[in-house]
């Protein structure tokens, strides 16, 4: 009996390790760099990484809905690239306002393309990885064909800039924006029917079909809404930095990524929330901003997320080990 009782507290220790461990380091990155740099507590910065992460955040809510679902979007950095050189190109011709909404119809189209294309090939993660891949390597082609490589300026646009670089009081509207999408996407997610279709996809695809749910309809609406995010981030960061590339977006689908996972959202799907994906995108944020406070270069900062990346994996793993042995003792 005692042992049964040790037993069971050390499966529950393992659990809460397993489900807030990411929550402890991050907090420990916090401490050591309030120690190493004051400054890096004080409101301005915390104000400066909520305003830095908001763009990577977008995509990152919309790679939460993806991820849920049990797929994976590696299309998004490509679609950021294309999406913020239409904004940027069509700003002077038809004017801010339409020019923004031109660039996130870009990224609904680019999404719903992805979602049609992978429910043609078996909807698996398999199928969203080669196809988003794909889709990747012509939309940054694309990107690079409009602009004809070169940049393009944004610093005339003054209610263009307002967006990524104006504040409503002391706080960013970006940030702004950022709270609010991350509001709508939790509630669509906990209390819509799409949302837990979303989380049936991810734990069951066959099982979701033969209750009699239009599986392929929802799996390309859920790519619509990633595209639709990772274009509300595009115009987002080209504002912010007056500017658009056709290759600004590259890299950006890998952090996005990597911030579902390490908010808690499980890679094989049916878990996960945009609220925890908060979590992972702060902890990004505060970590480049922390190991550029100590001074440590940009090739060792990808070396240590990296390192973090990879735990964040094996702490989902256990997580779902020890949950599962939970159960079984139960049973």
């Amino acid at each position: 009996m005692g042992e049964k009782t040790v037993s069971k507290k050390r499966g529950k220790f393992d659990l809460i390790i397993s489900k807030y461990g990411i929550l402890f380091v991050l907090a420990a990155i916090i401490i050591v760099a309030g120690i190493i740099s004051p400054a890096f507590l004080t409101g301005q910065n915390i104000l400066n990484i909520l305003k830095q992460v908001s763009a990577t955040g977008m995509l990152a809510i919309g790679m939460t809905f993806v991820i849920i679902s049990g797929g994976v979007d590696l299309s998004m950095g490509s679609i950021l690239s294309l999406c913020g050189v239409v904004c940027v190109i069509m700003i002077p011709l038809v004017g801010t306002p339409l020019a923004i909404l031109i660039a996130l119809a870009v990224g609904v189209v680019c999404g719903t393309l992805n979602g049609i294309f992978i429910t043609l090939t078996g909807g698996t993660m398999g199928s969203a990885f080669i196809i988003t891949f794909g889709m990747a390597t012509a939309l940054g082609s694309l990107a690079l064909t409009v602009t004809n490589g070169a940049n393009v300026n944004a610093a005339a646009f003054a209610d263009f800039k307002e967006i990524g670089q104006g504040s409503w009081g002391i706080v960013p509207i970006t940030v702004v924006i950022f709270v609010v999408a991350v509001i709508a996407a939790q509630f669509v997610l906990r209390k819509t029917t799409f949302g837990r279709i979303n989380y049936c996809l991810g734990i069951n695809d066959e099982a979701t079909h033969l209750s009699g749910i239009k599986v392929k309809k929802f799996r390309v609406l859920v790519y619509t809404v990633a595209g639709l995010f990772t274009a509300l981030g595009a115009v987002m960061l080209c504002s912010r930095v007056s500017s658009a590339s056709p290759i600004q977006g590259e890299g950006y689908e890998l952090d996005a990524i990597a911030a579902v996972v390490l908010g808690g959202t499980r890679m094989g799907g049916g878990s996960g929330s945009a609220a925890k994906t908060v979590i992972g995108v702060l902890m990004f944020g505060i970590l480049t901003n922390a190991l550029n406070v100590m001074g440590v270069s940009s090739y060792q900062q990808m070396i240590v997320k990296g390192i973090i990346i990879m735990v964040a994996v094996l702490m989902d793993k256990r997580s779902i080990r020890v949950e599962n042995e939970m159960l079984a003792r139960t049973v």
